[in-house]
């Protein structure tokens, strides 16, 4: 009867200790959700612990998982079934939740240009759904980046107003100045990623130019299209139907083949006509005024550019049909005419092209 008695206890005992932990369990998700920030209704800020317990209890109420990390946990991975594009890993880990994972880093040279149009589409769709929590490691920096890309779009508010909503609500986000600067390009262009604008394309160029330092192997399709190919496509009056009318020509002076568009051009800024200048042969170096016209156009890459396809870090850009002398290329830079740097430089002079709108 004793032995009865004390099994019986026991067993009660154990069961109340279960209790006690899953009372404690559910405390502890409880204090989790007052972690997230709630910036507006349903869509919140936060960090790994606050996704940790969202995927441990359905209590939560989030429906979808936005997540910015360099990698998962172990105990948190993406099915093996499904690869790792660039362009984020969506999944549904859970009957009630879905998930996109994108492999960033919280570095000045992270893009999350290109992939901010998925995340803004995914938090969209969230929201019309359920909850949304997009998080990084200390939701900081990735998460508040794309949070403020949001409110910018959705409330068309300049990135310091979007961000200053978020602070209110966040006190510790704070985007890196990487990030900062690719959410003003965001608002440049009128708070979508135009990747027609010469202001993407200016960007898109530098990142290509930053994977080349690094050693990377960029693909082909990475680059612009041939324009010589693109143009064959449309007549005249479909191009001067379009919305950006008769776009300007840059021929080969020698075989007039096309090898630029006013598209493919890519502006900077003169340094205001000031360069350095020489007195004599051997005298110090002077800074003079002078009017300074640039003598070439710096454009994208692109297709038809054959050294550059290759791997080249540096060399001549010559006609894809009768092989004339074009330009140069330099993924480090190259100076213009008018005295400014130009990273990197895909550079066509003027002089071996004609201009025109045919």
């Amino acid at each position: 009867m004793a032995g009865l008695w004390w099994a019986l206890n026991a067993g009660s005992s154990h069961q109340k200790e279960t209790s006690l932990a899953g009372s404690k369990a559910v405390v502890w998700h409880q204090c989790r959700l007052l972690q997230m920030k709630e910036v507006r209704t349903a869509l919140f800020v936060g960090d790994a612990k606050d996704a940790e317990a969202v995927l441990s209890s359905a209590t939560q109420g989030i429906t979808h998982l936005l997540s910015l990390l360099t990698a998962l946990p172990t105990h948190d991975s993406v099915p093996s079934s499904l690869h790792s594009p660039l362009d984020g890993v969506p999944w549904q880990p859970l009957p009630h939740l879905t998930r996109l994972w994108l492999r960033w880093n919280d570095t000045l040279d992270q893009n999350i240009l290109d992939s901010l149009d998925l995340c803004l589409h995914f938090i969209d769709d969230g929201l019309q759904k359920g909850r949304v929590l997009v998080h990084c490691l200390a939701g900081v920096s990735r998460s508040a980046a794309v949070v403020t890309a949001y409110l910018m779009k959705s409330e068309r508010m300049p990135v310091e107003d979007a961000l200053s909503s978020l602070q209110s609500v966040s006190g510790s986000a704070s985007p890196n100045a990487g990030f900062l600067v690719q959410l003003r390009l965001f608002e440049s262009m009128g708070f979508k990623v135009d990747k027609t604008s010469s202001i993407y394309k200016k960007f898109h160029s530098e990142k290509l130019g930053q994977l080349y330092n690094l050693g990377e192997s960029i693909q082909n399709s990475s680059f612009a299209a041939d324009p010589a190919l693109c143009i064959r496509t449309h007549s005249h009056e479909q191009l001067e139907q379009s919305d950006f009318g008769t776009p300007l020509l840059y021929r080969c002076k020698k075989c007039r083949r096309i090898v630029a568009c006013q598209e493919n051009v890519l502006t900077h800024e003169q340094e205001g006509g000031r360069l350095p200048v020489r007195k004599n042969d051997k005298g110090p170096l002077w800074s003079e005024v002078h009017t300074v016209e640039c003598t070439s156009i710096f454009v994208e890459p692109m297709q038809w550019m054959t050294p550059v396809q290759e791997g080249g870090v540096l060399g001549k850009l010559s006609c894809a049909s009768c092989n004339a002398r074009l330009g140069s290329f330099n993924w480090s830079g190259a100076q213009c005419s008018c005295g400014t740097w130009v990273v990197p430089a895909f550079q066509l002079h003027k002089s071996r092209m004609d201009a025109s709108k045919f």
